[in-house]
């Protein structure tokens, strides 16, 4: 280039160029967002967006003069060298999103480079904009289609960072940046200070992030119990015979003999399960209305006021429960739960222990070890629902097959979970065992039930089903013609994951 350079007939050609190609990366620029958004779809965003360079932008950027000679334009061939003609920007809430982010970005497209600001900012003990860019091009595979065959040589940028960065980086260009201003020291250290507080303030928002999950899942962990039927504790009732006790059923009945009838669709704790909190709340304010004194109703309201994001309400709701029902200590769980007063000092190496603990007892036969462990996981923090089944097992392992049931009957659990399985096959045995004469039809529900867990959640028989333990600690303490009972039953699961332990 020679000193006598026309930037201006360069910024000139470079814009007429662009203007004539600029639809094409319009285009391009939507089918990335349509992309982006499909594939984020179930990560929580705040804002996913893409678009075609400005014009004027694309102009004054082509006119730029080369830093380290300033007499020739840094872009010779502004079409080829500048990349982020078509860019994508996707916003995340906290930190821990942009891992997954990134995942689907590599996944979505070819990536020809990465680079991460915050970073290229470490390496130089720097604070400031951090972001993660990368310049993207489509996938072979998807080239191949019509819809994409015109993008095939094109490229992009995509940008990844935090709401917190977002808003700095913003702030800063139009501040910093303004056309005809002069840099200012004073609010370049300003904005420098502010970028390491931006950083603590991701950190703790991350943090927060991860506490509110912890709640969230152990509130939607606990509304699969019936809080309002307190475990009973009495034992040695009299089992149903044979022709009083029906086939084993879900609580709220959905499956008769493997038939689905949507006889649960109003009640609450499904909605809860549905993801239908407004509808759940509709439904418990209902039954207030009908039974103001029962406690239960009160507490599921919490939890769907909580889980829909009406904290107050949550918390007025655990009062109602106290006040009718003071000292449970049911509501004492959700009510740390919602105040998030769950301790990140619980011991969850002795919880796991106390866990496995129980599952030993239970292998060796001695149900009342079992049941002590079980119960002193839980107070640890192993999950209520869990432990509930759990306990349940260890009075079948009893003989105390009435008391099994009605533990069982506070299990509201999700529909084609591994639970909702588990609970089912534990009340066939009880069924069996108390006498019903309905085998094969029990057996029939069984196939039935472990088909769809095995479709919807990949079921397995194997040694993380606490099935396993039961059946092991059943083979050392029943005798031969109780397991006879039973052992059609074992019998479809070794058939469907057969088990090590299976003939033994």
């Amino acid at each position: 280039m020679s000193q006598n350079f026309d930037f201006e007939q360069h910024r000139i050609k470079s814009l007429e160029a662009y203007g004539a190609v600029r639809e094409r990366y319009v285009r391009y620029a939507n089918a990335i967002e349509t992309i982006l958004r499909m594939a984020l779809r179930d990560i929580p965003t705040h804002h996913i967006s893409a678009r075609a360079k400005d014009i004027e932008r694309f102009a004054a950027k082509a006119a730029k003069p080369d830093s380290d000679d300033p007499l020739r334009p840094k872009y010779a061939e502004p079409l080829q060298q500048i990349e982020d003609l078509a860019g994508a920007r996707v916003i995340a809430y906290v930190l821990r999103t942009l891992p997954l982010v990134e995942q689907m970005v590599y996944r979505e497209f070819d990536v020809v480079e990465r680079s991460d600001k915050g970073d290229q900012l470490i390496e130089k003990a720097l604070v400031g904009y951090r972001s993660i860019h990368f310049i993207v091009q489509m996938k072979a595979d998807r080239v191949k289609l019509l819809e994409y065959r015109e993008f095939a040589d094109l490229r992009a940028e995509v940008q990844i960072r935090t709401i917190l960065q977002h808003a700095w980086a913003e702030i800063e260009h139009d501040m910093r940046y303004k056309p005809a201003a002069e840099p200012n020291k004073t609010l370049s250290q300003r904005f420098t200070a502010l970028a390491g507080l931006i950083e603590v303030g991701d950190r703790e928002f991350d943090q927060i992030y991860e506490i509110d999950d912890k709640r969230r899942k152990g509130l939607l962990d606990l509304a699969q119990i019936n809080e309002a039927v307190p475990e009973p504790t009495e034992a040695g009732k009299k089992p149903r015979g044979p022709n009083d006790n029906p086939l084993p059923t879900l609580r709220q009945p959905e499956l008769i003999l493997g038939q689905v009838l949507d006889l649960s669709a109003a009640q609450p704790r499904e909605l809860m399960a549905r993801g239908r909190y407004a509808d759940a709340i509709v439904r418990y304010s209902s039954l207030i209305e009908r039974e103001p004194r029962q406690f239960g109703h009160y507490l599921g309201r919490a939890k769907a006021r909580f889980l829909f994001g009406d904290v107050s309400g949550a918390v007025a709701d655990i009062g109602a429960a106290e006040a009718v029902s003071p000292d449970h200590p049911f509501i004492a769980s959700v009510r740390n739960l919602i105040e998030g007063k769950l301790s990140d000092q619980r011991p969850g190496n002795d919880q796991g222990l106390a866990l496995r603990q129980g599952h030993t007892a239970l292998r060796d036969g001695n149900a009342a070890e079992a049941h002590r462990k079980y119960e002193e996981a839980e107070s640890l923090g192993f999950s209520p629902v869990l432990s509930v089944f759990n306990r349940a097992m260890a009075r079948f392992l009893e003989r105390n097959f009435e008391l099994c049931r009605r533990t069982l009957d506070r299990i509201d659990p999700n529909p084609g979970s591994v639970l909702e399985f588990n609970v089912i096959v534990l009340r066939t045995l009880c069924y069996l065992m108390a006498g019903g004469e309905k085998i094969e039809a029990a057996l029939e529900l069984i196939r039935a039930r472990l088909q769809i867990a095995i479709a919807t959640s990949g079921y397995q028989y194997n040694a993380r089903s606490p099935l396993v333990d039961l059946e092991t600690g059943m083979k050392k303490k029943f005798d031969a013609e109780e397991l006879k009972k039973i052992g059609g039953v074992f019998d479809v699961l070794h058939e469907a994951a057969p088990h090590p332990m299976q003939g033994v």
